[in-house]
């Protein structure tokens, strides 16, 4: 078979050979932890042998796996695989479980890490030391549980994508602590959930990172729905860094799930999470609203960038950069008084489109507009003027706004009595 995914060729239950696996994936073939160099991912192999040495690998009472760390001789430490386990968050990788069964391996499921204990148990030559046991929690379990102390685990609150940022990494960077209580630990890995897909869904501002269209519904808290996708996995439980993470409409998470070419969609779906995440990381992502306009006659206004700014003499729809604490409606009535004196009513959300010209990128998100109630000032740009969305090519338009004119073209067209319409 080649060049096959892990995440869709373990099938949960079934049976493998340990020299299938590795010939397939790569990895150390001997010991309990094999870190292979091709894949985003940890095999963690449990053998009911360890209990002749004090090894207590499997399912307890609270819901979790434990799994005895690596180390034959002498106190266990994080290093190589133990340290690999620990990590496995903040590395990007996702920990697969197989128990061993005679001379086969059955597939138990993908973990995540949520804490572990220092026990005392005897290495192969019956003298005691330092062991540690890994508590490991499903990708896709539904366990509710009350915290120890439940005020560290507030739900996130509604606010700006920047401040949900820092929370998500803080957790991502917390994801190897140590909490000994198991329910303590299963309150951390569903907050860590948490956090991480409400920073995604807040980092689109509710638009779809794949279309670009806007969410279909509020939902009954008033938040815009958009589902987070984890990219590599073929379920949507647990955690996950942000860089393997997109917020979705509806339609685009399933066209990732079950889409005729979900490999190839998934695959754009993980450059843009990395696209977005490393120019943020850079400082470079520029958050931008702009206006659709639209006359009483069909057209749209377009405004020029001055000679002596960024995109010189560039076209562009009107409008700016978001500031920390606005929203982006507020951002482009504010944008629109300081550069154009127009005071103009926001219809609807339309589309996001994102750019990257070189040295910075653009998050552009737009809106369709009523005509303004001013007469056009201009205080920053160098000329406007009102064109039909047909006649966008004859002007020389900055990157992204070349795009979003494209859409324009696709979705804009007139009609007898109503020239505004829209599909």
């Amino acid at each position: 078979m080649p060049n096959p995914d892990p995440y869709t060729y373990f099938q949960i239950g079934s049976l493998y050979k340990r020299k299938d696996i590795h010939d397939l994936f790569g990895g150390q073939r001997q010991g309990g932890i094999s870190t292979p160099s091709r894949h985003p991912v940890i095999f963690l192999f449990s053998s009911k042998r360890g209990e002749e040495f004090g090894y207590q690998d499997g399912w307890k009472d609270d819901g979790l796996y434990y799994y005895t760390g690596e180390g034959q001789v002498g106190d266990m430490t994080f290093t190589r695989g133990n340290l690999a386990i620990k990590n496995h968050l903040k590395d990007g990788k996702d920990l697969f479980l197989f128990e061993t069964e005679g001379d086969l391996r059955r597939f138990i499921g993908r973990m995540s890490f949520v804490g572990y204990e220092e026990v005392t148990i005897p290495d192969i030559k019956g003298n005691l030391r330092k062991g540690i046991l890994f508590k490991l929690i499903p990708q896709d379990a539904s366990i509710e549980t009350e915290p120890l102390h439940p005020e560290k685990y507030e739900e996130p609150e509604k606010r700006s994508f920047h401040d949900l940022r820092q929370a998500a990494f803080n957790a991502i960077k917390e994801a190897d602590g140590n909490v000994a209580d198991s329910r303590e630990a299963k309150a951390r890995y569903y907050f860590r959930s948490n956090v991480i897909a409400s920073y995604v869904r807040n980092r689109a501002y509710g638009f779809c990172e794949a279309c670009g269209n806007f969410a279909p519904f509020k939902k009954a808290n008033g938040e815009l729905y958009l589902e987070p996708h984890h990219i590599r996995r073929r379920s949507d439980g647990g955690p996950d860094k942000p860089e393997y993470m997109i917020a979705l409409c509806p339609n685009c998470h399933r066209k990732a799930h079950h889409g005729a070419d979900k490999e190839e969609f998934n695959k754009t779906l993980l450059q843009k999470a990395h696209w977005i995440e490393e120019s943020l990381f850079k400082g470079t992502l520029k958050y931008v609203t702009v206006a659709v306009t639209v006359d009483d006659e069909g057209r749209v206004l377009i405004t020029k960038r001055p000679a002596n700014k960024v995109l010189g003499d560039h076209w562009e729809f009107p409008g700016g950069k978001l500031e920390k604490g606005e929203t982006l409606e507020e951002c482009l009535k504010r944008e629109l008084e300081e550069e154009l004196n127009l005071s103009v009513s926001i219809e609807r959300s339309f589309k996001l489109i994102d750019h990257d010209y070189g040295d910075f990128q653009i998050r552009l998100f737009s809106f369709i507009c009523k005509l303004p109630t001013h007469e056009i000032q201009l205080n920053e740009h160098s000329s406007y003027v009102w064109v039909l969305p047909k006649e966008l090519d004859k002007y020389h338009l900055a990157g992204a706004d070349k795009k979003l004119a494209k859409v324009l073209k696709q979705k804009f067209f007139l009609e007898a009595g109503n020239p505004t319409r829209f599909e």
